[in-house]
């Protein structure tokens, strides 16, 4: 699951930093991971803990 969570960033030319602020300024960020169990509660996880964006 590590593995293709960072393969996941890279593909996408994010690092944490880069994944948190794209959560936290909209919803793009949660449509991105629907598609993927693993990654949506990862998103959920990072949700609680930088705060959800204002849908």
């Amino acid at each position: 699951m590590i593995i293709l969570e960072i393969k996941f960033l890279n593909y996408h030319n994010l690092g944490n930093r880069g994944l948190e602020e794209m959560v936290r300024k909209s919803g793009v960020g949660l449509m991105l991971y629907f598609g993927h169990p693993g990654k949506l509660t990862i998103l959920f996880f990072r949700g609680f803990l930088f705060g959800f964006p204002k849908l």
